[in-house]
């Protein structure tokens, strides 16, 4: 089948192409939930955002600082890296983070070159909550295992398995500036996330299977359990393919395999966007991966690309894919939106395999914005956008964001978390946070059935989610036992005790009324026997 362009009547080959038909920013799916304004520019241009979400906290990092917040949205400090890590090799930058929701645990990394050092830290949280204690780790980046060498690591990318950290860079020359190769250090969760002194692996100079360097090789975040690690490489500044690469035995005995060279057709580099008020362009980048994720079986990604062959009609797009373990294409995707650049994408999946994608975008029209969008594993094509945050002014500065943030939420994995950026007064940029869901609904009551007493007790969720104004909340239970379920508002407060009694055991369901209550976020917990367990929801009247 072939694709055409709607505005070049460009040929585009073997992979799909899907249209945002949402130009006026409507609230489409994924609907949005809390959301609030993030950090704003301490004086680094691009911003670079990270997030991660834990428990009772949401991390923000952007070049050379991060912020923590509760969950509702309110500050609880912001933290310079100059003052968290220090400047002797010069101030850290390119952050990137994650919560680890098996450990309880937040991670953060930030790279540094200077005064003819070059280095690369690691911040572990030793507990759910970011305000406390962290142990820190900081790795001379010089050293390729053992053996010295007078280079750097640029544009670092952080990923995890079961039980490994792994770190990618594009490795520079201190002295010139000049293009080495690329590098991977695996890294034992076990020691960084006791406190213990860090031993860890590298591999170096990573080819293409036509010999070419393998630029910004990407390590997925897993976010389903597996022992080994999956990385991935697109060309970034044009290319037919992309590589897909597995790590195994890691942390103590890693080996590395160049997988597959995945056949995606022809992508090249975008051209950098149009804003309103001048005729100073907004950066997007060139067509190096954005951040990966590996779950159930597949790797997740996106990254900036060109549509249109005449100077008209040329634009930035976003491709999206969708690769499995072995390396075969499940989902190849360009999606753009007629006259208008979209670029940074940032990508992941829920535990039904429903892609979340937050993007920028701007055009003549419309200042640099924060936008979101998604596919159910039931939809054709990419879903219509709707605006995160809107841009207010137009941006001189010559960068934007280098890269967007994207976090799936550890106490509901239907939720995810989106972080951004939009631009502000005063030729600045600043940055947004927002929780979305598809609101599917909850594991299937035949299915539950199937599994019987061995699934213990379990709270599968609500639907709808978003509701107005009632919703159901499902649950399970083993055996006959005390059951309470309660739902708070997001300033802890009990507001409805929905069930406080003995249930029989098996699956259940109970109605949560809301039609009294304001428009907003909720929780509701789960008590039955010595297990606990909470869920969220989103009441939009």
């Amino acid at each position: 089948k072939q694709y055409v362009d709607e505005d070049s009547k460009e040929v585009l080959g073997g992979k799909e192409i899907h249209y945002d038909p949402n130009v006026g920013g409507g609230a489409l799916a994924p609907s949005q939930g809390t959301n609030f304004n993030g950090l704003g520019q301490n004086g680094w241009i691009p911003y670079d955002a990270a997030i991660a979400v834990g428990p009772t906290h949401v991390l923000d990092m952007t070049n050379a600082q991060f912020g923590i917040y509760t969950r509702a949205g309110v500050n609880v400090s912001t933290t310079q890296f100059s003052t968290w890590w220090g400047t002797a090799a010069g101030t850290p930058f390119d952050p990137k983070c994650f919560y680890d929701r098996g450990a309880g645990k937040f991670v953060i990394l930030a790279t540094s070159v200077g005064n003819g050092l070059a280095n690369m830290y690691i911040a572990v949280s030793q507990t759910s909550n970011p305000t406390g204690a962290w142990w820190k780790y900081t790795f001379d980046w010089r050293l390729d295992g053992t053996t010295a060498t007078s280079n750097w690591g640029d544009y670092p990318g952080l990923g995890y398995s079961d039980n490994a950290i792994f770190i990618n860079t594009n490795q520079y020359t201190i002295s010139g500036n000049s293009y080495r190769y690329s590098k991977v250090r695996v890294l034992s969760k076990a020691q960084l996330y006791s406190g213990a002194a860090a031993t860890y692996s590298d591999f170096v100079n990573l080819l293409n299977a036509d010999g070419t360097s393998a630029f910004t090789v990407k390590p997925a975040r897993c976010l389903s359990s597996s022992a080994s690690e999956y990385l991935l490489n697109t060309r970034s500044g044009s290319g037919s393919s992309v590589t897909l690469w597995r790590i195994d035995n890691a942390p103590s005995a890693p080996t590395l395999t160049r997988v597959a060279t995945v056949s995606v057709g022809s992508y090249s580099a975008p051209p950098d966007a149009k804003q309103p008020g001048t005729g100073i362009l907004i950066a997007t980048g060139d067509c190096r991966t954005q951040d990966v994720v590996w779950r159930n079986g597949f790797v997740y990604t996106g990254f900036s690309e060109r549509t249109g062959t005449t100077k008209p009609t040329r634009r930035a797009a976003i491709r999206y894919l969708k690769i499995s373990s072995a390396g075969v294409v499940n989902k190849n995707i360009t999606y753009t939106a007629s006259g208008i650049a979209i670029f940074y994408p940032a990508v992941t999946a829920d535990a039904s395999n429903n892609m979340f994608m937050t993007f920028s975008r701007s055009s003549t029209t419309e200042y640099a914005s924060m936008y979101r969008t998604g596919m159910l594993t039931t939809d054709a094509t990419i879903q219509a956008s709707a605006l995160v945050k809107a841009g207010v002014a137009s941006n001189t500065s010559g960068r934007w964001g280098d890269y967007s943030a994207i976090e799936n939420d550890p106490l509901d994995d239907t939720d995810v978390w989106m972080y951004s950026g939009w631009a502000n007064t005063s030729n600045r940029w600043a940055t947004w946070n927002a929780a979305t869901s598809f609101g599917t609904p909850p594991v299937p009551p035949q299915k539950a059935v199937a599994q019987g007493a061995a699934a213990g007790v379990a709270l599968r969720g609500n639907y709808p989610n978003p509701f107005n104004p009632s919703t159901i909340i499902y649950y399970s239970i083993p055996d006959e036992m005390h059951v309470r379920l309660t739902v708070y508002n997001v300033l802890g407060q009990e507001v409805a005790t929905l069930l406080n009694e003995t249930v029989n055991a098996g699956n259940h369901q109970t109605t949560f009324d809301a039609t009294d209550y304001p428009s907003g976020m909720y929780f509701y917990k789960l008590a039955a026997g010595t297990n606990v367990s909470t869920g969220r929801m989103l009441l939009m009247k």
